[in-house]
Formats: structure tokens, sequence, C-alpha cells
């Protein structure tokens, strides 16, 4: 239902969205490339990009100015260190964001459902540059940039389990609810233990009591 919403195709080798297993649930899991493409689609934005900076390529950063020098020649090795965000929407707003790699683990053990642990794991252990690049993302447009009604559903409802009917179709969250209502209404409430009250001490003791006087 998330990715008929979404219209993006699900196929983690495209990147776009892919779905995972959480516990009993089915969870949709966006990926960068889908955020961009929504991006893309809300005719906003004039460019979308997150790149990794890796060890000697950044010279210098400041986060007020926004200002960031990079040298990809002065890459020293094949180590991550940062990742570099970026948009600029046809009005001629724009927004640079860079990220160190302590700053992207901090972000998944705070906030991934899925890889909350000190290692990371799932998606975010086999691909950790794209799950970093997403969150990179993902972040920068949710504080600055504009939001398309898709884009708002894909960030609300990512990584958030999907359910399912007894025939493997996805629900909708109003089936889902409708659907927990049905069955807690078919339980049968519990007795209420009153053995260990005082007789007389009940509110309808009371009332009897005090009606009857």
């Amino acid at each position: 239902m998330v990715a008929a919403t979404m219209d993006l195709p699900i196929d983690q080798n495209l990147g776009y969205m892919w779905i995972v297993p959480y516990g009993s649930n089915a969870t949709p899991q966006m990926g960068y490339k889908g955020y961009i493409q929504l991006a893309l689609r809300s005719g906003q934005y004039k460019a979308l990009n997150a790149e990794v900076v890796y060890e000697g390529e950044l010279k210098s950063w400041n986060r007020f100015t926004e200002e960031i020098e990079l040298n990809p020649e002065g890459k020293r090795s094949d180590e991550v260190v940062g990742y570099f965000g970026y948009f600029r929407l046809v009005n001629g707003f724009e927004k640079k964001v860079y990220w160190t790699t302590d700053e992207i683990n901090e972000h998944r053990q705070k906030f991934s459902k899925m890889s909350s642990g000190h290692n990371p794991s799932g998606v975010w252990k086999s691909n950790f540059d794209a799950m970093a690049k997403k969150t990179v993302i993902r972040n920068m447009l949710s504080k600055w940039g504009i939001l398309s009604v898709q884009m708002q559903n894909a960030i609300t409802k990512d990584e958030m389990p999907q359910t399912f009917d007894e025939d493997g179709n996805p629900m909708t969250d109003y089936e889902a609810a409708k659907e927990v209502q049905a069955t807690e209404g078919n339980e049968e409430p519990t007795p209420k233990d009153t053995s260990d009250k005082p007789k007389g001490t009940s509110p309808e003791d009371k009332f009897l009591q005090n009606n009857l006087k």
C-alpha cells in the first residue's frame, strides 16, 4: 500500500524502495534514490544529491555559513569520514549539510528501529553508505525542503510496519485499525476481582447504602 501510494518500484537493486522483515511484519524501506525521485517529481527542485566524503577530501566546513571546500584529489584512503548533502530549489534557495560518520552512527542508533545496536545490522550493515545518504537527504528535506504530499507520506511512513490481511494483501491504516477494534471487541471482559475487598466499599455498595437508608 505504501509503495502504491509512492508509485515507486519495490526492488532493492534499484534503490528506490524495498520491503524488509521486522518482527512479524513486512516493513517498507525507502532508499535515498526514492527520496530524490519524489523530490524531482514535485517540480520544486533544480538539484538534489548526497555523496560520501573520503579521508583527505574535506578541506574545510563552516556549518553556520554552509561554506564547504572539498578536494577530490586530496583523497588519502577509502575510509569514509562523512557525507555531504545539497539541494537547490527552482526559486534559488539552496541548502548544504555535512555529517561526519560518527554523527550518522549516532543518528542510526537513536532513530533506526531495525538497526539501533552499537554495530550496524541489516541493510545498514550491507549498504551503510546508501543508508547514510538517505539519512542526510531525508533529514535535509524534512527540515528545509518543500515537501509534496508524496514526500510527506514517504517521511512519515518510512520504516513503518505494514499490516496484511489473511490473503496476504496489504491493508490501509483504516482497515488495520478496524481489524484491531474488531479483535478487541470479541474479547470477553476480565471479571473484576473483589475477593480481597471488604464488603460495602465498592461504588455500587455505597450507592445502595445511601439510597436504602
